[in-house]
């Protein structure tokens, strides 16, 4: 029903009793319906193709043992190109013509920042995969995210470079919110882990020579070059790096934790680290670890399936139906109330961590979601 509120300010009283009827008709099919806005197209298709595959398997798992919480999952599901505008637009369809009640994505942390308020004005809830930390900070009622903020990435990665001895680092992150975030939390937080930045270079999405930026960062001496970057400009600046002799340590951004990253860097890739989440060494795990019996699974299920190892992102689907299901299990226990104040109920362990959410948290997950993974014989392994 709140998903039907915000429209009652827009059409007549006898149009929204209509869509009154068309909700209710929904609730006693025993479905939930779910929208789903990935970029399955333009430069950020690489988040949401597997994010897509990987649902699809999860939805399909779900329904064939009844559901979720026992209610099928119908998915409605739009392509948003990484298009902030477009996935404004693509949210109100969802929640004013399909008629969804609760929206899984979008992919990235600028189409996140710009639906929130949407979300908010419209009550219906939306799972995040995007990293930015004000995504969820202030907390409003109807944002949620599963992946870590870049605020808990950042701050384990420096608790890691001070453990490794690195105390002087430059960084090259690409323009736009993913890399500005960074920045910000990078200077707040790197002089208390004993951290110098002692360069800081930035690059254009269309941008495919790179060898300034690394120069510079080269010259500045740091002990290690962080890459705060997606696709294509992470698996540029590791190669350019490697063929202008770069040799300090190469650290990447959790947003390219994936098999191909490796592929695709080619020899550059080998002894580069990225940061990720557990899904990646699933079978690695020590079988004490909450997480690796679903993590395990998942990932079989997924190379079956599409033939293929999943990459990190693929994880986030697993995390949002499990978030919705434990929402619903608990609006079902309490008889009353949103899906999104029931969520903020919600614990367990996913792929990207145990979650504890609740009223002031959001994304609900611990500093050490997060682990450093090494590329090794053309494969991620974890790092000592």
């Amino acid at each position: 029903m709140n998903a039907i509120k915000s429209v009652l300010r827009r059409i007549s009283f006898g149009a929204a009793l209509l869509l009154v009827s068309i909700y209710s008709a929904h609730a006693q099919t025993n479905e939930i319906r779910v929208g789903v806005l990935l970029a399955l197209s333009g430069p950020a298709a690489y988040l949401g193709t597997p994010v897509q595959q990987s649902l699809q398997l999860l939805v399909d798992h779900y329904n064939a043992d009844g559901g979720i919480a026992g209610r099928k999952l119908v998915l409605v599901t739009y392509d948003t190109e990484g298009n902030t505008g477009k996935a404004v637009q693509l949210f109100r369809r969802l929640v004013e013509s399909d008629m969804v009640q609760v929206v899984i994505g979008p992919s990235t942390t600028g189409e996140s920042l710009a639906i929130g308020p949407i979300a908010e004005e419209l009550k219906v809830p939306m799972i995040s995969f995007g990293a930015g930390r004000d995504i969820v900070l202030p907390v409003k009622q109807n944002s949620f995210k599963v992946p870590p903020t870049d605020e808990i990435e950042i701050r384990q990665l420096l608790r890691d470079f001070a453990r490794r001895g690195i105390r002087k680092i430059g960084v090259i992150a690409t323009a736009g919110p993913y890399g500005q975030s960074a920045e910000a939390l990078l200077k707040r937080y790197a002089p208390t882990a004993g951290i110098d930045i002692v360069a800081f270079e930035e690059y254009q999405a269309l941008d495919t020579d790179l060898t300034a930026q690394i120069v510079r960062v080269r010259d500045s001496n740091p002990d290690a070059l962080l890459i705060w970057a997606t696709d294509p400009g992470a698996t540029l600046l590791v190669k350019q790096a490697a063929a202008l002799g770069f040799k300090k340590p190469v650290f990447n951004s959790p947003a390219v934790a994936d098999p191909k990253f490796i592929a695709k860097a080619g020899p550059a890739a080998e002894g580069t680290y990225v940061q990720s989440s557990r899904l990646l060494v699933a079978a690695d795990l020590p079988d004490s670890d909450p997480q690796k019996a679903g993590l395990v699974w998942l990932t079989r299920a997924y190379r079956k399936r599409f033939g293929e190892e999943p990459p990190q992102n693929s994880g986030h689907p697993y995390d949002a139906l499990l978030l919705i299901e434990q929402g619903l299990k608990q609006l079902r226990s309490d008889g009353v109330g949103s899906l999104a104040k029931a969520m903020e109920k919600a614990k367990f362990c996913g792929a990207n961590g145990c979650f504890q959410m609740s009223a002031l948290d959001h994304n609900g997950l611990p500093p050490e979601s997060m682990v450093i993974l090494q590329a090794r014989g053309g494969r991620w392994v974890l790092s000592q």
